[in-house]
């Protein structure tokens, strides 16, 4: 039966009014219990599944200091996202083509990839990131970020696809007994010392100068100081030029006349063990490099055996010291301006969670500390303050270096493809003194232009 409400009005002015109340009472009963449902909803607290994570580093089973003090620093994680972390060990140089290739074929994509400063270039111009510009400028860390290092993780059209952890650079170490006279600061300061310390048993350079690492702390920093480029403006690759040959031939010099180990041609990271013996008087290397560099010894037999410290010791104690980059005679030296970054990839299950993790590495005291095992400078301002950055000789130089002699190198729109062919044909024209190098640089350019 229809309910009737009879307000027996005395006029129509009183009427409309009544018909006004009533109205208003029947939306109120009406829309009330969904206010209440929903208010119910929101006190429910929002759930949120695992976060997958892509990274170099191991914390269930720390394998390297570096998987060591990254376990310490995220203590507490999972709590404090309220969620299992999921962390996908991945050798570095492996992740970014993974995390494309999982994009790209609609596969299983990580909710949070560990990317390199270098990378981003070609993740954005694939479209494999998602633009989180707009949480970070929301993020209760933005104010505190350094806005320079902000800008390593941004794509050419000025979004965000990144967050950068730490900035990182190269530099030269030198032990004092192999050059007392002061460190070697150019090439031609390099292949004058050759003869003297040969003589000695002793190499006058190690670094690496292979696969895609070497490309870009060794080959991309002499074909800046000689003058050249390695990428054009549109990202194609213009390594075919007067640079890239005497960056080669200088490097040809060094294997040849017994300078340099031939381990620096090698895979891998070994070009750094002839260094940490004692048989290497300088070593062109990252500032990270100081993370492994241990047990240290010194060629006059001095030993450093205290884990990442171990550099700072030598310093302090006046057996090593610190340098730029070596550059071109007349030349100021460049040193490559990298990092790591956090990103999401297009097809993350768990943003959410992939904003959270984020959030939670920004912590001031969380991003210092893995910035510093990292061998990297945090991108939180306050964290520059921490002793560890402040009261050290090494990141005092390190800092001093990157200011005055860092850049990022080109954007390469075919970045993998690109180092690794270089890589291969700088390492074949080493090893064959016969071959033309500016013949074999333009045939390799003109065929990674062509893919």
């Amino acid at each position: 039966m229809p309910i009737c409400i009879n307000i027996g009005l005395k006029n129509s002015e009183e009427n409309l009014m009544k018909k006004v109340f009533v109205l208003m009472v029947l939306v109120f009963l009406l829309v009330m219990p969904v206010l209440v449902f929903a208010a119910g909803e929101s006190d429910e607290p929002e759930t949120m599944g695992p976060v997958t994570v892509w990274s170099e580093i191991n914390i269930k089973a720390p394998q390297t200091n570096l998987d060591e003090d990254f376990a310490k620093a995220v203590v507490g994680i999972e709590d404090a996202l309220g969620t299992e972390l999921i962390i996908v060990t991945t050798p570095y140089k492996e992740i970014s083509a993974k995390v494309n290739l999982a994009v790209q074929a609609g596969g299983d994509v990580p909710d949070i990839a560990q990317l390199k400063v270098s990378k981003l270039a070609f993740h954005v111009d694939n479209g494999t990131l998602m633009d989180i510009t707009d949480y970070v400028e929301a993020s209760p860390w933005y104010d505190g970020m350094d806005k320079s290092a902000l800008d390593a993780g941004r794509g050419p059209d000025g979004r965000i696809y990144a967050v950068p952890f730490n900035t990182r650079s190269t530099l030269t170490y030198s032990y004092t007994a192999a050059f007392p006279d002061g460190p070697p600061l150019t090439t031609d300061d390099v292949l004058a010392a050759g003869p003297e310390l040969k003589a000695k048993g002793m190499f006058t350079i190690t670094g690496k100068a292979s696969e895609q690492q070497g490309v870009q702390v060794w080959w991309w920093p002499l074909i800046r100081t000689f003058g050249g480029h390695f990428a054009d403006s549109d990202g194609k690759v213009a390594w075919a030029n007067d640079a890239t040959v005497k960056a080669v031939e200088f490097t040809r010099e060094l294997i040849a006349k017994g300078y340099a180990p031939e381990v620096i041609l090698a895979p891998g990271f070994d070009d750094e063990i002839p260094f940490m013996n004692g048989d290497v008087g300088a070593f062109n290397a990252g500032s990270w490099s100081y993370v492994w560099l241990n047990p240290l010894t010194t060629p006059s037999g001095v030993k450093y055996d205290n884990k990442s410290a171990s550099v700072e010791e030598a310093i302090k104690a006046g057996d090593l010291v610190l340098s730029p980059h070596i550059s071109a005679p007349g030349s100021k030296p460049v040193t490559p301006l990298d990092g790591i970054l956090w990103a999401i990839p297009v097809g993350s299950e768990n943003v959410k969670g992939a904003e959270a993790f984020i959030n939670f590495m920004m912590q001031t005291k969380v991003n210092t500390d893995i910035a510093y095992a990292w061998g990297g400078v945090p991108t939180i301002e306050e964290g520059k303050n921490d002793p560890r950055y402040s009261d050290s000789v090494y990141w005092s130089k390190v800092t001093e270096f990157m200011s005055e002699y860092a850049e990022a190198m080109e954007p390469v729109a075919n970045y993998d493809e690109a180092t690794l062919k270089f890589a291969d044909i700088a390492i074949e024209l080493i090893h064959n003194s016969d071959k033309d190098i500016m013949s074999v640089l333009k045939q390799a350019q003109d065929e990674i232009n062509a893919e």
